[in-house]
């Protein structure tokens, strides 16, 4: 998910934040391009305004992994049931 830059980061841009991954690097800025999130860390100014719309996005990322963990898990099953 997002778009892959000519550095070979990637990015992704939402309503409220701008996502960036450099390698194991992930920072999430601001609207107003102010760091909020670096490699999980909080920035010291960060707003209460911003704090509650990272606490959704940590709710949606949660269930997207699930997702994907459950999908890992039915792939290799789905696969046996196939052959002859």
């Amino acid at each position: 998910m997002g778009k892959s830059n000519s550095d070979g980061s990637v990015s992704f841009k939402s309503s409220s934040f701008d996502f960036e991954q450099q390698g194991d690097n992930i920072i999430v800025r601001a609207k107003n391009g102010q760091p909020v999130l670096h490699n999980g860390a909080l920035s010291p100014n960060v707003s209460e305004q911003h704090l509650e719309a990272l606490k959704k996005v940590d709710v949606v990322v949660e269930q997207h992994h699930r997702l994907e963990q459950k999908a890992k898990q039915e792939s290799p099953s789905l696969g046996k049931g196939m052959r002859r």
